[in-house]
Parts: structure tokens; sequence; C-alpha cells
């Protein structure tokens, strides 16, 4: 389904996070000295790059020119319905709520075109209540003065609970393509109050799901073993990445760092994997090379210093270039079901779009 083709890979560096902001946060715990001997291997006070990534649509209804969203006849889940439809409805994409009883006759009668989606929702809701405790200081007197105590007062507390499942099927088949379920869970005084707040979050969390995302990535890099390094990294804060790139390429291939020792000089590969992984040009020009010269040259850190953060950022980059692979085929699809009504109507029903997988 959809892929808004965004800025994929980004451009803006700040910060600097020292060895003592890290362990402060960490504690005193065992965990905390596994980070320490960590940071102290790789370096102190290194900087933090911040990149902004796109990820995509979790449900990718964007993909399809015609949407078809069918609830009950409930107040409720009429207006998640009107919200999600009103979310989708744009100058290409047409997006109408319907009910569940009128979706076979639409089939039926051949309403539903071929790159048409159907998507059902189905709200549960459950009103409970919930024992909770509370102490509160008690004052006793008697003959011998007063004290005071913790008294342990039990309450019931009114609990909403909300599920929504969404299923989404292809229009003219009717044949399942994905589902996904979740829910919210409101407490306080009032049922009315705390389901209208409910489906209020709800409704809030289902449009969230249709659209593509930009997060916000933060890398810390090891302290610069040179100061070439250095000059190359405040490029990339600064958010020239080509520049910034172009300068780390140069060092990598120069005497002055293949001479270094293996920890220093994976801290070089482990920078250049990260200016490559967010040059925003490269990814455009050729997503395959892209991502195999990031991963070039982080294996070669880890070649010469297996430090679990290597590894760690390895499995970052590969789940990055799946998210982007993901964009891609999901933006090809799109321009796929709108070409259909050009095409003669015996194409038959359209693959459906990546991205799709049981929840």
């Amino acid at each position: 389904m959809t892929a808004v083709r965004a800025s994929r890979g980004i451009g803006r560096a700040t910060g600097a996070l020292s060895c003592g902001a890290s362990l402060v946060r960490a504690g005193g715990s065992r965990a905390a000295i596994v980070i320490a001997l960590v940071t102290l291997a790789l370096g102190c006070g290194g900087p933090t790059l911040e990149a902004r990534v796109t990820t995509p649509a979790t449900v990718p209804l964007r993909a399809f020119p015609e949407i078809w969203i069918a609830t009950a006849d409930e107040l409720d889940a009429i207006a998640l319905g009107e919200r999600l439809a009103a979310h989708l409805q744009s100058d290409r994409v047409e997006a109408r709520r319907v009910r569940v009883a009128d979706l076979e006759p639409m089939r039926s009668s051949g309403r539903l075109r071929r790159a048409s989606v159907v998507v059902i929702l189905e709200a549960r809701v459950r009103e409970t209540t919930v024992l909770r405790y509370d102490n509160r200081p008690e004052t006793i007197c008697g003959p011998s003065g007063c004290f005071t105590r913790q008294r342990r007062d039990a309450y019931d507390v009114p609990i909403v609970e909300v599920r929504l499942r969404v299923s989404v099927h292809e229009g003219p088949t009717g044949r399942a393509l994905q589902r996904v379920s979740f829910g919210v869970e409101e407490e306080g005084r009032s049922y009315d109050r705390m389901r209208e707040r409910a489906f209020e979050r709800l409704s809030a969390r289902l449009v969230s799901l249709v659209d593509t995302r930009e997060e916000l990535v933060r890398t810390r890099l090891p302290r610069p073993p040179l100061p070439e390094v250095e000059v190359a990294v405040d490029e990339l804060r600064a958010g020239r990445w080509r520049e910034g790139r172009a300068r780390l390429e140069r060092l990598a291939r120069s005497e002055e760092v293949t001479a270094l020792p293996p920890d220093e000089r994976a801290r070089v590969y482990f920078t250049l994997s990260i200016a490559r992984r967010f040059d925003p040009v490269s990814l455009e020009r050729d997503t395959d090379r892209h991502f195999r010269a990031a991963e070039s040259a982080l294996r070669a850190a880890i070649r010469d210093d297996p430090q679990l953060r290597y590894q760690q950022a390895l499995d970052a980059l590969i789940a990055h270039r799946r998210q982007v692979e993901l964009l891609e085929a999901q933006r090809e699809a799109a321009e796929h079901n709108f070409g259909l009504d050009a095409e003669p109507a015996d194409t038959g029903v359209p693959a459906p779009p990546p991205g799709y997988g049981t929840r």
C-alpha cells in the first residue's frame, strides 16, 4: 500500500553525550558496569547524531483509491468509522463508512471495484471494577496517649476497557488481507465519561496506523581517534552529510587510519557506516547499493573490534533497510492500484500490497 516518498533518511545532528551522563542514568546495577566497560572501550565523550527516518504505515490503506469502512450500527462505532473515513479522504482517495450488513449486497451487485478495499471495525466494550488499596495515617488515642499508624483501606475503581479489531479485505473478493487488534483502558467515576475518553484514544490510535511516520533516530558515536575524524563528525552534526561522508571515505583508505590499533580503526569504520546509512543522496539514488556500503563499513568495524554495540548497530541497519524497501514496495503497489481504472476489465484483482500480516 502507500508509501509517502518523504525524506527517507536525513540530516539533522545535534548534541554531545558525556560518559558521566550515561552512567548516571544506568545507576549502579550490573548492567551499568557492563555499559561502563563498553563505554570506556569505545571512548568517552562521543557526540550524538540525530536523523529522521520514515517508517511504513502499519495498515497501508492509502494504496487503494476506494476504501469502504464498515461498522456496526452503534454511535461510538459509527463515529470511529466516520473519523477514519475523514482522515483517509483526499483528492485521490475516496473513503466512505457503510453498515456491515450492506457489504455483501454491495459485493454481489458489483459495486466494489477491483482496486477497492474493505475495512471492518469491531469494537468490544467491557465495564468492570478493580479492587485497589490505599494506606492512610490514622491517629489512635487512649489512656497512655496518642500514636499514629497506617490504615489500609480497600476501594473499588470503575474500569472501562475497549478493544478494537481492524480487519482488511479485498473489496470484490472479500479475501482477508490483514488483522490488527489493540485496546485502551480508562478508569474513573463515570462510565459514560470513561467510555468517551476510551473511544477518543482508540480513534487517535486507529488513524495513526494508516499513515507513514517520521521517527527520530539517535546514534552515539565513539570518541574520534584522530582530529581529522572529529572534523568529519562536525560536518555530519551540522547536517552536511555528503561533505562529512566524503571526508570519512578518504580517511578510511588512508595509511593514517589503517595503521591505527584495531579498536581505534573500528571507531572510524563505525562512524563511516553511520555517515553512509544516513546520507540522503545515495539513499535516493540506489537503495541496495546504499545499504550494502553502510553494512560493509560496519562489518569491518566488527572484524577489528567485535563489540556488542557494533552488532546492535548492524541489527538496526538491517531493520532500517527493510523499512525503506517496504516503503518502496508499498509505493509501487499504490501506483499499480491507482492505474487499474485505465486498464481493461479482465486484468483481475491486484495482488495485495506488501506490509500485510496477522497481528
